[in-house]
């Protein structure tokens, strides 16, 4: 842990758990796990390779973990965009001539 120490890992590691604040925001609650995530697997990681398993199993792991995965399974509906909308926004048909003009802006005459 001390090898970590001395790079400026764990210092920035410190700065990014700010998504922890962002997590309890209820707005920015997705926000906050796009920046906890990766952090919370590096932990998963470190104790399975590093420390050869030691640790993975511990009850504060544990319910880091089994909490990350309630708030991504009741955040996963905020998420999705729509398929209609995606077919609607890529579709060509409510375009006007002025409109299709700033897509194409040389036209073949």
């Amino acid at each position: 842990m001390m090898a970590f120490a001395t790079t400026g890992y764990l210092t920035f590691v410190k700065v990014l758990e700010v998504g922890g604040i962002l997590v309890a925001i209820p707005m920015t609650r997705r926000a906050g796990l796009l920046v906890l995530g990766p952090i919370i697997i590096n932990i998963l990681a470190y104790h399975t390779f590093i420390t050869r398993g030691e640790g993975v199993l511990s009850p504060v792991i544990l319910v880091i973990v089994a909490l990350t995965l309630f708030l991504v399974w009741v955040e996963r509906k905020a998420s999705r965009i729509p398929a209609a909308a995606v077919t609607r926004s890529r579709s060509f048909e409510n375009l006007t001539p002025a409109r299709i003009d700033v897509i194409v802006p040389f036209a073949p005459e």
